[in-house]
C-alpha cells in the first residue's frame, strides 16, 4: 500500500483530514482531532459506505491497520 493522501476538501470531520484511496473503490479518511482542556487530541479512520460491498468488516479493520502503521513509519 503506498501512503498517498489528499487533504479532504470541504470536509466537516476534525481539524484535519486526509483521504487515502487504499484499494482501488475502498477511499479512507484518516482524520485528526486538536484536543483541548477537556478533551485529548485523537485521530480517527473512517470508510466510505460502500466499504463492505467490496470487503468484509475484519478486512476493513487490517487495512485501517495497515495505513496506521504506515503513516506511523513513514
Amino acid at each position: 500500500m503506498q501512503v498517498i493522501g489528499r487533504e479532504a476538501e470541504n470536509s466537516h470531520f476534525g481539524s484535519a483530514s486526509f483521504i487515502y484511496n487504499a484499494l482501488p473503490r475502498i477511499p479512507m479518511m484518516v482524520t485528526y482531532w486538536l484536543g483541548d482542556e477537556d478533551f485529548p487530541s485523537s485521530c480517527k479512520i473512517l470508510f466510505d459506505a460502500s466499504a463492505p460491498h467490496y470487503l468484509p468488516t475484519d478486512a476493513c479493520a487490517i487495512l485501517g491497520s495497515m495505513l496506521t502503521r504506515k503513516l506511523l513509519h513513514h
